[in-house]
């Protein structure tokens, strides 16, 4: 997990892009109160430019990260202002990433703590 990170931070495609499986899927939940991806996103290389643009657009400066296993998966939870801002939870077969779940939907972070 912390190689997605760095490598998804840094904007570093071809990092990504050796992390992730050939038939990656993207799903992200803001539940119409946060952004959000309107529809799942499929395939390596669009998740990888996804992935990249949201982090340069989309991440507030004050946001901190914490690596965590998030219902028994590899996660990271990211906070403002020690406020849960997003969850992040991937899924990994055969030494890739599968899936990649993004949660940013207010009403289903009630439940994280600050870490």
């Amino acid at each position: 997990m912390s190689q997605f990170v760095q490598a998804a931070t840094a904007g570093d495609m071809q990092g990504l892009l050796t992390l992730l499986a050939d038939d990656i899927t993207f799903w992200s939940d803001g539940g119409g109160l946060a952004a959000a991806a309107l529809r799942p996103i499929r395939g390596r290389e669009r998740v990888a430019r996804f992935i990249i643009s949201a982090l340069r657009n989309l991440v507030p400066p004050d946001q901190v990260s914490r690596l965590l296993e998030v219902n028994g998966q590899p996660g990271v939870v990211n906070y403002i202002s020690q406020h849960p801002h997003s969850v992040v939870i991937v899924d990994v077969a055969d030494g890739r990433i599968r899936t990649i779940y993004v949660i940013s939907n207010p009403d289903k972070l009630d439940g994280v703590a600050f870490h």
